[in-house]
């Protein structure tokens, strides 16, 4: 199936309906989490250089939003907000006793980045909801999987 749905991505939407309600080995999950995320609505994007003009914008928002947010609550790293110990007894409460997040599948690195990432949310909009460890875990996941690929496992965050 993983092989099909590399083939043939545009078959994507009609495979998870084919699929829905069915239990997913790993690799088929990354991959489907993975094209999910992935996705790009590029008809509003007409052409390689807007998308990346585009993208150093958002980038730049963001990292003047993260700067900004740093300073309002009088914290250095992004990844340590005043609420790190509240996000850190979330995710592990979250991934050690939750059906479904075995202790085998989910890693100390997950862990971390899921804290990390978390925190920095944190910092850029002042949210925060214990739900928030189960929905960041596909991004971890999908984005350790691209790194893997990618050759590159380190300053996956900012720190």
């Amino acid at each position: 199936m993983a092989a099909l749905l590399k083939k043939h991505p545009s078959q994507l939407g009609r495979i998870c309906e084919q699929l829905q309600g069915r239990p997913l080995t790993n690799s088929l999950r990354h991959l489907i989490w993975s094209m999910n995320l992935q996705r790009n609505n590029l008809d509003s994007v007409n052409s390689h250089e807007d998308l990346e003009s585009e993208m150093e914008e958002i980038r730049s928002q963001f990292e003047l939003t993260l700067s900004w947010g740093l300073k309002e609550l009088g914290v250095s790293s992004t990844v340590h907000s005043p609420i790190a110990g509240v996000v850190e007894n979330a995710v592990y409460e979250a991934y050690k006793y939750r059906h479904g997040f075995h202790s085998e599948l989910v890693t100390e690195m997950q862990i971390r980045l899921a804290v990390e990432a978390l925190n920095v949310l944190y910092v850029y909009n002042r949210s925060y909801e214990p739900q928030y460890a189960l929905l960041v875990y596909p991004l971890i996941v999908s984005a350790l999987n691209e790194y893997k690929d990618a050759g590159v496992m380190n300053g996956l965050l900012y720190s």
